[in-house]
């Protein structure tokens, strides 16, 4: 699934943020990304692994994320890093 939203060549960067109720589960799938991006050596892939609480005691926050993020606006294309970019050749 992930493939074919990375997949049209007009995008010029995609943002992934994976929201999970566990750290360790977000640091894992963060991980797997950055794996996916090197293997198709996709530098327009980048990673925001870090941990947003989505649970709160026995309610899910996913609406109050949602806001939260069409609020901070365009400053969300700041976050994360760049999971895979090419290495300058060294000359020989």
């Amino acid at each position: 699934m992930l493939s074919k939203a990375i997949s049209p060549p007009r995008l010029r960067r995609v943002l992934l943020r994976p929201r999970l109720r566990l750290e360790s589960d977000v640091e894992r799938v963060a991980q797997k990304l950055v794996e996916l991006a090197k293997d198709r050596c996709d530098q327009r892939i980048y990673v925001d692994d870090t941990f947003v609480p989505v649970l709160e005691k026995d309610s899910w926050l996913w609406e109050e994320l949602d806001k939260q993020d069409a609020i901070d606006g365009n400053s969300l294309w700041l976050r994360g890093r760049q999971a895979w970019f090419p290495q300058p050749r060294i000359p020989d």
